[in-house]
């Protein structure tokens, strides 16, 4: 202890004598500190005199002066050991010397830094360390924030050795009690990577991934009688094969009542996805029914928006399945979804999913192939769009004033086709009851007419639509190859400036 607080008045000292120096003389000392790096000196004395130099100069001399290159090429440095390990505590004292101002660049360091904490060097390992502490210990909340996805990313790297996972898991778990608030909005990005932690060779990354996904599930979910379901749902993304099923069964016997937020869905929604691929029917008609129980208590839509890509595929499996009571719960679970992301003014259309889709359930099983084919169609273009409505996060006025206004035209447009559909129907009632058409009324023949004109125009609407999709589709990918001939073009102009220059200077 003695030891270490010399140690820390001495580099006190060194950071103080830097602050009284001119311009001219700090920046020498600047360039000439950065130039110490990997050198003979002491690396704690090189690297609290580059701090003093650059708090001297203020934080932008960390990009102006080329600090910032110099670190980062050092942490890449593969041959030079000593320079790897001098940058890892000139990171370490930067961030204990000027703290707040200098953590967007230390966030900008932290993948690297955090590879280095399984360095192949010995010498580097616990220099990497005590800078990756560093970073994590003095991060504002709002740091934390832009942290954590790139601790998730790091977790996930297949070059990341386990103990850089180990410290990164321990960094996640952490944060937990410094900033409970941004944790729980990184939860869609962090835990994907804690949950791939849980498969890892290493036992001791396995344990750090347990125990940081308990602690998410224990101290960030609000709702009570989920934080009592979060070692039941931990045990079945561990062991899905033996706990995967029970545990769907004590969530349909969970009586809901407090709203689901954001970091239980991101453990439940893992569970119900491994439920939603079961072979037996049983298991999956459990999973459909607490889909359909979660999504009504999600407050936020844009929650379930995070997980749509994960979870819709699989519903339109269950509303395309072979079995009849299947393709119900999934129609049932498929609208609850939507609707649970959809934002205020599109809950009026998708009232009436569950019907539409019912409906072209049935005609699915048409033995009639020209309908069945048509039903199956209609069934994918209806999710695809609904989807695509649903999972828009940001709607302006115009944006919610067009959707009203489309809505309105869909809605005139179902009533044709059902006063279609209707009178089509009736005429082929009255043709296969032998009615002769000089025998029927003017109003039937002029409904007739109108089925038949109805039914023309529908065709030429659905020609004409795939028309201005094709269309819609040579002018996209027409605009997509000119901008890339104009960046070509610009990076080609500008690369031509920077030889110019670089051949003047």
């Amino acid at each position: 202890p003695v030891r270490a607080m010399a140690m820390l008045a001495e580099d006190e000292a060194i950071v103080n004598a830097m602050q009284g120096l001119a311009e001219a003389e700090a920046m020498a000392k600047l360039k000439g500190f950065v130039a110490a790096l990997g050198g003979d000196a002491p690396l704690r004395e090189t690297g609290f005199g580059l701090a003093g130099a650059v708090k001297c100069l203020k934080a932008r001399s960390v990009v102006t002066h080329g600090v910032m290159d110099a670190l980062q090429q050092g942490l890449e440095n593969k041959k030079n050991n000593r320079l790897r390990e001098a940058v890892c505590v000139a990171v370490e004292c930067l961030v204990l010397v000027l703290k707040g101002s200098f953590e967007p660049f230390a966030v900008k360091l932290l993948p690297a830094v955090t590879m280095k904490i399984s360095d192949k060097v010995k010498e580097v390992q616990p220099a990497a360390a005590a800078a990756f502490a560093a970073i994590m210990t003095n991060l504002s909340v709002h740091g934390v924030y832009a942290a954590l996805p790139v601790l998730g990313r790091g977790l996930q790297n297949r070059e990341s050795q386990w103990q850089s996972k180990v410290k990164a898991l321990d960094a996640i778990r952490a944060s937990i009690g410094k900033a409970k608030l941004q944790v729980s909005r990184c939860t869609a990005q962090i835990v994907p990577a804690v949950i791939e932690s849980l498969t890892d060779t290493k036992g001791d990354v396995q344990q750090a991934a347990k125990a940081c996904l308990t602690a998410i599930g224990k101290e960030l979910i609000n709702s009570p009688e989920m934080v009592a379901m979060v070692d039941p749902m931990v045990m079945a993304i561990i062991d899905p094969l033996n706990h995967n099923t029970s545990c769907v069964e004590k969530l349909m016997d969970v009586t809901f009542m407090n709203p689901i937020d954001r970091p239980c869905l991101s453990i439940l929604v893992p569970v119900l996805q491994k439920a939603l691929k079961e072979k037996r029917v049983e298991y999956k008609r459990r999973a459909l029914l607490v889909v359909g129980n979660i999504c009504g208590l999600v407050i936020n839509s844009k929650e379930l928006i995070a997980y749509s890509e994960h979870v819709l595929p699989e519903l339109e499996l269950c509303v395309r399945d072979s079995n009849p009571e299947m393709r119900s719960y999934g129609a049932t679970a498929m609208a609850a979804f939507l609707r649970g992301m959809a934002p205020d003014h599109l809950q009026e259309k998708l009232s009436t999913l569950t019907e539409d889709i019912t409906k072209l359930q049935q005609s699915m099983v048409s033995h009639d192939e020209i309908v069945k084919v048509k039903a199956e169609q209609e069934l994918k273009d209806l999710i695809l769009q609904c989807s695509n409505e649903s999972t828009k996060q940001h709607h302006t006025e115009e944006d919610i004033a067009a959707d009203l206004e489309r809505l309105k035209i869909e809605a005139e447009k179902k009533q044709k086709d059902e006063t279609a559909e209707w009178a089509a129907a009736e005429a082929k009632r009255m043709k296969v009851e032998n009615v002769e058409v000089g025998d029927m009324s003017e109003v039937a023949k002029r409904d007739v007419a109108a089925a038949e004109h109805a039914i023309k125009m529908a065709e030429q609407k659905k020609v004409q639509d795939v028309e201005d999709k094709k269309a819609a589709k040579i002018a996209a990918e027409a605009e997509k190859q000119r901008q890339l001939k104009k960046f070509q073009d610009q990076q080609a102009a500008a690369m031509m400036k920077h030889k110019q220059a670089k051949k003047k200077k």
